[in-house]
């Protein structure tokens, strides 16, 4: 297919070559905040609207200019490809940040980056001529090769290179991350005298004009630590063949039922392909060869399809072995989200095969690593495999376990809708299960109810422990005990927390089972409630009311309940401490952002109130809203089940 090279790419005409994307946009689908270390804009900009813009694809032209004489970054540039230009690369930024994000390699002539502009290219950058930046607090970083005849990196341009070097290397060691050959005051040791200043450091503005004019400003014969050669330096050709284009054309075959051309078209251009974990597109291609297998086997006879499908188990192996080399660092980079998706479709995908091959023991394991993917309800496709291998090994008894609390949680569940009406299924859950579903008439009897669910569950770690929380009470309080938290209270306890306290005295998560105390629910002792706290002031009291208790669950480190209020948040604070008293909490994602709080009010009744650390504005409303008059309507044991529903909603159910 034929390439076009588009000329210059500048101020004047970008809006005419990229697509305009939103800010949300490019952080979802190219993550770009992880790629620009440190994105601002002057709030005396001329720019308004900082404009995104990307390019999908290979991108070649014949030259890029960016801010080169205005200094302002109209546009910031992503290349979801790679950057094929033909002369110069001239980025500058010195009122706004600007960036270049080029997820593939670059090649050019020479490349000019200054100010605060940032360049962040995934893969290596290979340049003629002239690699230089200066006069700002910008950073070019390659995490591949970079190649050139010299890099020259002035304060305070940054540079990072996470590969091998191929170029004479005059920098400030501080602002380069690898050796150098030639320091700042050492650039008449490698430049030609008329590019050195009177300071024996290299002057810019003639260099520039060297470069503009296509001369040399090197002496010869100097040498670098650096692997270096003219050969390093050949600009590629741009190759004809364009992963994208496949993908789409394969893609467009299967879903107009034309499985064989696509199956064709996929196989035919496989050896063209360089599959590497961080390459998106190569990763791409592999994953939709599997589909497209897939859909070619539904074509043939079992006996027809086997070589396919053994097909199939080589690819899914080949592309497993790549994106399992290797730890994901970032795991909401959107690379790192696609090796996951990769996972789930391969491991699942070898489990089918597998079975339909007979080989059961092997298609157990590959759909037990499918289902230990599961992140999400979205991701619930994956439990028909393992139940349908289960099934087939005659394991009826774990694969009902695993249809019934799949149904339990989502009784629409499309996969397991055979079972509903099936009569070995529910002749198995009625002889296991009868009862169930019978309300409990107590607190003791709700938490039995939840526990023994759990434990149903058997989901368990490498030690036999189950990985969902599993609760009990503590022991009765003392008469004494509960009058002195009746006095601290100073609104009436309720008679049904009262006898709690009396019989049960706490609850809490049994702690040999609560590995990953990400879903808990506490009510506190009353020992640990009769704490006092000490003010700023030196005054003690009780930490009782429900900011109280906020701030003293995250260690007095909540200051927008205690620095600097104004006299409405300190008089509203102050009614929300004297008429709602904080006595336990639950969570449900825990990671140490939010909670949700129990309490009661002088109705004597109970509700919950979520706070969470970064959404200060919602736990405000839900202040007004006590104190418009909207009282709580829960007893403690409804409160309670109410939090057990809400956990079993979250908790890891494979």
């Amino acid at each position: 297919m034929e390439n076009n090279v588009i000329p210059v790419l500048d101020e004047t005409n970008f809006e005419e070559i990229l697509t305009r994307i939103s800010v949300e946009e490019a952080e979802e689908e190219y993550d770009y905040s992880s790629a620009v270390m440190n994105l601002y804009f002057d709030e005396d900009s001329d720019v308004e609207d900082p404009a995104f813009y990307c390019y999908r694809g290979d991108l070649h032209v014949s030259s890029i200019t960016m801010g080169a004489t205005t200094g302002i970054s109209k546009f910031n540039l992503i290349v979801d490809g790679n950057l094929y230009v033909d002369g110069d690369i001239v980025l500058n930024s010195t009122k706004d940040m600007g960036f270049v994000i080029v997820r593939g390699d670059v090649t050019a002539k020479n490349v000019i980056v200054s100010g605060c502009v940032e360049v962040s290219i995934s893969g290596s950058l290979t340049v003629q001529g002239v690699i230089l930046g200066h006069s700002g607090t910008g950073m070019l970083g390659v995490d591949e090769i970079i190649a050139a005849k010299i890099i020259i990196d002035i304060p305070e341009y940054t540079m990072y290179f996470y590969d091998e070097i191929k170029a004479v290397v005059l920098a400030d060691p501080v602002y380069t991350n690898d050796e150098v050959d030639y320091e700042e005051n050492q650039a008449a040791k490698a430049l030609l005298p008329e590019f050195v200043n009177s300071e024996g450091k290299p002057n810019i503005p003639t260099i520039i004009k060297a470069i503009n004019e296509d001369r040399d400003i090197l002496l010869d014969d100097i040498s670098s630590t650096h692997t270096y050669s003219d050969e390093n330096l050949v600009t590629p050709k741009v190759s004809d063949f364009v992963i994208k284009d496949i993908i789409n054309e394969g893609q467009a075959l299967s879903a107009k039922k034309k499985h064989h051309d696509a199956y064709r078209l996929f196989k035919e251009n496989m050896p063209n392909v360089n599959l590497k974990r961080d390459d998106y597109d190569s990763l791409y291609y592999y994953y939709a060869f599997l589909f497209c297998i897939g859909d070619y086997v539904d074509t043939f006879s079992k006996e027809e399809a086997i070589p396919y499908m053994k097909e199939y188990i080589e690819y899914a192996h080949i592309l497993l072995d790549e994106v399992n080399n290797g730890m994901d660092l970032f795991y909401y980079n959107p690379i790192s989200k696609f090796h996951r998706e990769v996972r789930k479709i391969a491991n699942n995908g070898l489990a089918w095969f597998l079975m339909e091959l007979g080989e059961l023991d092997e298609a157990l394991q590959y759909a037990e690593k499918a289902v230990s993917l599961i992140e999400s309800d979205a991701d619930d496709y994956l439990l028909d495999m393992i139940v349908r291998v289960l099934m087939k090994m005659e394991r009826s008894e774990e694969a009902y376990q695993i249809v019934k609390r799949t149904l339990d949680k989502n009784p629409k569940y499309r996969f397991f809708q055979e079972y509903v009406k099936d009569s070995d299924y529910l002749d198995w859950k009625k002889q296991n299960f009868q009862g169930e579903n019978k309300e409990a008439k107590t607190i003791e009897e709700a938490i039995e109810k939840f526990n023994n669910f759990v434990i149903g569950l058997g989901i368990t770690d490498n030690r036999g422990r189950h990985c969902n929380p599993i609760f009990e009470f503590g022991e009765g309080a003392t008469e004494k005990q509960i009058e002195q938290l009746k006095e601290a209270f100073e609104i009436s306890m309720p008679k049904e927390l009262e006898d709690f306290y009396r019989n049960l005295g706490c609850l809490k998560p049994r702690a040999e089972y609560n590995v990953h105390e990400d879903h808990d629910i506490h009510i506190f002792r009353i020992e640990s409630m009769l704490k006092t706290v000490e003010s700023d002031e030196g005054d003690e009291s009780y930490a009782l009311g429900l900011i109280e208790s906020i701030v003293e669950h995250w260690e007095g480190e909540r200051y927008e309940f205690t620095d600097d209020l104004g006299e409405d948040e300190k008089e509203m604070f102050s009614k929300i401490n004297s008429r709602f008293k904080c006595i336990g909490e639950y969570a449900l994602d825990w990671g140490f952002e939010e909670s949700y709080y129990i309490i009661f009010d002088e109705s004597g009744k109970f509700g919950a109130v979520r706070y969470h650390q970064d959404e200060y504005d919602k736990v405000i409303e839900q202040f007004k809203e006590l104190l418009k008059g909207n009282k709580l309507t829960l007893s403690l044991k409804e409160v309670i089940e109410k939090a057990l529903n809400e956990i079993k909603g979250v908790i890891k159910y494979n």
